[in-house]
Formats: structure tokens, C-alpha cells, sequence
């Protein structure tokens, strides 16, 4: 079997990683807000917020929709978005 693998240039490699602090600034804002919206205005205590943040990343990380249809089998290319138009309509009232 044949691997027609390319390496990543630095001028790649630098590009993506500008992208990436780009969206993880705008994360950061918005994951601070919440923080700042739950402990100070809704007076949850920062521990059981972080427990629950714990929780909600571990469960994302077990039930992540890109790995579960993308190894499923689809005549059109697009794996995602015909696992959604095919399941969504299940689960919405």
C-alpha cells in the first residue's frame, strides 16, 4: 500500500497555528463570560462549576458526532450532514 503523504511547510504550519490562537481568543472571551455569569450573578460556588464544565467535556468527548458518522457508510459524500438530515428529524419534537 502507498502513502502519498506531503509534509507541512513552517509557512503551514505558522498559518494554522494563527488560525488556531485566533479562534481560541474568541473561546477564552466567551468561556470567561459564562464563568463570570455563573459565579457572580447566579452565585454557584467555582468548584461545583468546574465539576460541572469536568463533566460536560468528558461526555463531549465520548459522544462526539463527527467520529461516530464518519466511519458509517453514506453514498454521498458529505458523512455529517447526511447523519443529520437523516437523525435530527428523529429527536426534534
Amino acid at each position: 500500500m502507498e502513502t502519498n503523504e506531503k509534509k507541512l511547510s513552517m509557512k503551514g504550519k505558522l498559518s494554522y497555528g494563527l488560525g488556531a490562537v485566533g479562534k481560541d481568543m474568541v473561546y477564552m472571551l466567551s468561556a470567561s463570560y459564562v464563568l463570570y455569569y455563573y459565579q457572580d450573578l447566579l452565585h454557584i460556588d467555582a468548584v461545583a462549576m468546574g465539576i460541572i464544565l469536568l463533566i460536560a467535556r468528558v461526555f463531549d468527548a465520548f459522544n462526539d458526532p463527527g467520529e461516530n458518522s464518519d466511519h458509517g457508510y453514506s453514498p454521498v459524500r458529505f458523512l455529517m450532514r447526511s447523519f443529520f438530515m437523516h437523525c435530527l428529524p428523529h429527536l426534534l419534537p
